[in-house]
């Protein structure tokens, strides 16, 4: 007889898990919401049933009750687990350990708070366009981990974006290469603190091997909760014993305070000079290493995405002496061919003032790096922020955002009385007041930026969902103005 199991969620991570999970067992699903006839129809055929608080009868439990009747459960990232009691987490499995169990080829993991979709797009277009590598993608992009495992034959490796949520129940993955692109505050509403969610992300380093390599950027030694985590007495130990290899991407010259860590992690430093990344390995003795010339990469995109990306392919064994300016140019367009809409995405122009959808900025460094980007081309900036704070408090952040050279001035979607933005800005209700009164003061030779900085759940489904209307929005005014 089959073993009973749970699975906790159904999106793509659900579906993904159901179909590689129905043959070796009963299977059964747990979502907080009714399902779609489809939904249900797929759950039946696969021998399941579909449970859920909302359901009348037979079907209706609560997310305990649920695990509580199954042998195990496999978890989608999406669900919150905490109301599940100590006594039956035991029970929880992530959908990483499932993956590590059965995929078998190398995977480039990364992860990070900014710039790890596009990091994680640009890294598998090299491999693809440049490299002529068969790459998979998955996680928080592409499809669902499970999926990989029966097409593995046909790839040399996978590149995965991985989140906070992903990780939390890691304990076996043994990635070849982990790549942080950075650590901001993120997610609190779900992890409780900044150090709960640096010690999820932390976990995709737990099963790290000799042959692997871990990827960071040198600023991460600045960030006091991160080092407290990364060389504590339950995790550094753990680094020291496997003795993966550690590399720290400097674009500028590490302070003592840096200086002191990378002694301690005896880490190999990746830096860029007069144009060339140069290798520096944590022996002193030999000269740094040419491994690349920088001058072939397009000035599209942010230079930090691109370094991580190819120091990642490197790590993973890849030539990356063989690329050309015009395979970047073609890797750049394949990745943001995928990823690039509601990503500083150029959407209109009206009377000589562009309008820019970035509505994939859900944290507010993230917008930071947008006002950085474009604020070398504008003679002004006009910001719309909104969103949820997902519990970080964005006061500060965005006084800071509306002080920064090139910015003219900000509006914030959000009611001031119940909001998290700093009470000094302009605020309105809704996103076409926010358009009109950001259009009524740019001038030509400005920009509108749609950079919420906060997350998409207060009135849409997704970013996509809320991109998507940003740009209908838009389209009507300017047809209004036009008309």
């Amino acid at each position: 007889m089959k073993k009973v199991v749970g699975i906790l969620g159904f999106g793509i991570v659900g579906r993904s898990l159901l179909n590689h999970l129905y043959k070796k067992y009963n299977v059964s699903v747990w979502d907080q919401r009714l399902a779609t006839a489809e939904e249900l129809a797929v759950v039946k055929s696969a021998g399941g049933q579909w449970f859920s608080p909302l359901h009348d009868g037979d079907y209706k439990c609560s997310m305990t009750q649920f695990v509580e009747q199954c042998k195990w459960v496999a978890v989608s990232a999406a669900v919150d687990t905490r109301e599940i009691p100590n006594n039956l987490r035991d029970k929880l499995v992530g959908e990483l350990d499932i993956f590590a169990k059965e995929y078998k080829k190398p995977t480039i993991c990364i992860t990070g708070s900014v710039g790890k979709t596009t990091t994680t797009a640009l890294t598998a277009a090299i491999a693809q366009e440049c490299l002529c590598k068969n790459v998979s993608v998955a996680g928080n992009i592409g499809v669902g981990l499970l999926d990989l495992i029966k097409t593995q034959k046909q790839s040399h490796f996978s590149v995965l974006e991985l989140s906070s949520f992903q990780l939390e129940f890691s304990l076996l993955f043994t990635p070849s290469v982990v790549v942080f692109t950075n650590l901001h505050p993120n997610h609190i509403d779900r992890h409780g603190n900044y150090r709960e969610y640096v010690r999820a992300k932390l976990r995709l380093c737990a099963n790290l091997s000799a042959e692997s390599h871990i990827l960071l950027p040198v600023k991460l030694f600045d960030d006091e909760i991160f080092c407290e985590k990364f060389f504590c007495e339950k995790f550094f130990p753990v680094i020291a014993d496997r003795k993966p290899t550690v590399n720290v991407l400097c674009l500028k010259s590490p302070t003592k305070r840096q200086q002191k860590y990378l002694s301690q992690v005896n880490a190999r430093i990746f830096s860029v000079e007069n144009g060339f990344l140069f290798l520096q390995n944590n022996d002193l003795n030999h000269l740094p290493i040419k491994v690349f010339d920088c001058s072939k990469l397009p000035q599209e995109g942010f230079l930090i995405n691109w370094l991580f990306a190819i120091v990642a392919l490197f790590l993973e064994g890849e030539d990356i002496s063989t690329l050309t300016k015009d395979g970047l140019h073609k890797a750049y367009s394949a990745a943001i061919g995928g990823v690039g809409e509601h990503r500083l995405e150029l959407c209109s122009t009206l009377r000589g003032v562009d309008v820019y959808n970035d509505s994939k900025a859900t944290i507010m460094p993230s917008v930071h790096a947008a006002v950085e980007s474009l604020a070398g081309c504008y003679k002004g900036i006009h910001i719309i922020l909104g969103g949820i704070g997902k519990g970080v408090d964005r006061s500060s952040a965005s006084l800071e955002i509306a002080s920064k050279n090139g910015v003219t001035s900000v509006v914030c979607i959000a009611s001031k009385d119940n909001s998290d933005f700093a009470k000094e800005l302009a605020f309105v209700e809704t996103l076409e007041d926010a358009i009109q009164i950001s259009f009524d003061r740019a001038k030509p030779g400005q920009a509108v930026l749609f950079s919420p900085g906060g997350a998409s759940f207060d009135f849409y489904k997704n970013y996509r969902d809320r991109g998507a209307d940003f740009k209908k929005v838009v389209k009507s005014f300017i047809a209004t103005k036009q008309g």
